[in-house]
């Protein structure tokens, strides 16, 4: 049984309406849904299914219709929009399936944006960027821009911008669609590898059956509502070559 304490992210009954009520479309019917510190909840399901939605609304991109939302023990529909950027640049670091990179800065400098855009001087943050970098494998890319890197590496760089300012909620969009098996398992071995910090959750919405095994539970989605939690507790442990990055 998890407590209050060990749970990162809960939902109430959260529902969200695109459009007007006669005409417009209910992506969310009521989830319910407690993630807990210490793993990898991965979101799956059809597409169309609200898993997308649910991530959002969890980064706080978008606001519930209904129901109630706590994060880290707050509620981000209490805090004003100033509040809430503050809060995600605090306490989330994101994933994206595309990546993006901007192609004109470094790979140590695209990983230090988050340091950049909470005012730490570019020195030390590109510094605390290439650290995070080397400790991905990523220490020969530094200087690299994203033109010059493999889909891999351009991941690595995603992931180290996701991770340099030390979040305690990771959310990835389909992090491995675009990659193949060999790259994709690699990947999620460094995201086991963050995930098994106990004051961080990572929450992942996937199509690709190939990485089930790395999750620490499963979330079944359909129509708009949570189906089904599947409890994992023999998700690998992540590879001693993999660095351990807090």
């Amino acid at each position: 049984m998890t407590t209050s304490s060990s749970i990162a992210i809960s939902c109430d009954n959260v529902t969200k309406q695109f459009g007007n009520t006669n005409s417009g479309t209910l992506a969310l019917r009521g989830a319910d849904l407690d993630v807990p510190f210490g793993g990898i909840t991965m979101l799956v399901g059809p597409s169309g299914c609200g898993k997308t939605t649910l991530l959002s609304i969890l980064a706080g991109l978008l606001e519930p219709t209904s129901g109630n939302l706590s994060v880290l023990g707050q509620s981000p529909n209490a805090l004003d929009r100033a509040e809430q950027v503050l809060f995600r640049r605090r306490n989330m670091g994101f994933i994206f399936q595309q990546y993006n990179l901007l192609p004109s800065l470094t790979a140590a400098e695209n990983a230090a944006v988050p340091l950049l855009a909470a005012g730490v001087a570019r020195k030390q943050a590109v510094a605390r960027a290439a650290d995070v970098l080397d400790r991905l494998g990523m220490a020969p890319k530094r200087a690299s821009f994203p033109a010059q890197l493999s889909g891999g590496q351009q991941q690595r760089v995603a992931i180290a911008r996701a991770l340099v300012h030390e979040p305690r909620i990771v959310l990835c969009d389909e992090p491995t669609a675009a990659l193949d098996a060999k790259s994709g398992h690699a990947v999620m071995e460094m995201m086991a590898a963050v995930a098994v910090d106990p004051q961080r959750a990572v929450v992942l919405v996937t199509h690709d059956n190939r990485i089930f095994d790395f999750a620490d539970r499963i979330v079944h989605m359909e129509d708009g509502q949570i189906r089904q939690v599947d409890e994992s507790r023999d998700a690998p442990s992540p590879s001693p070559r993999v660095p351990q990055v807090q």
